[in-house]
């Protein structure tokens, strides 16, 4: 065990550090989450930004591997294809690949489901993190 290095991500000024590549950082968070989740097969299941430290210039580290999820090969699959249809925006495969995965009831109609997908895809797409946060701080808790 060690001291975490950096400044959680919960702190105002862990993003304005000097020296700090945010963008780079933001790819850096994101490739390891995708390696620990599609290469290995498991996630941090608490991945707050609490849990979250950030250091110039593009450093991310983790704690609290307190909760850790497994996927198998299939449940892998099924991710990575989720994902890939958000970034082509293909929401009827995603629909889908959920059907396919087991997580959709078979009762229900997919092109409903595509349909709601695209409802929440749609006004997101481009947006950038700031912007979206403070669109959701601004929405009544449905």
């Amino acid at each position: 065990m060690e001291w975490a290095r950096g400044w959680p991500l919960s702190d105002p000024g862990a993003l304005t550090q000097p020296g700090l590549d945010r963008q780079a950082m933001a790819d850096n968070l994101i490739r390891a989450f995708l390696a620990q989740a599609l290469d290995h097969g498991v996630f941090h299941a608490d991945l707050h930004e609490g849990n979250l430290f950030v250091q110039a210039p593009a450093n991310v580290y983790a704690v609290d591997f307190g909760i850790v999820g497994r996927l198998g090969p299939a449940e892998r699959r099924f991710l990575a294809e989720i994902l890939w249809g958000f970034l082509r925006r293909d929401y009827r495969r995603i629909a889908e690949v959920h059907f396919e995965a087991g997580y959709v009831p078979p009762a229900h109609v997919i092109d409903d489901f595509a349909q709601a997908l695209r409802a929440i895809g749609e006004p997101i797409v481009g947006v950038t993190g700031h912007s979206l946060s403070e669109h959701l701080r601004k929405r009544p808790h449905q």
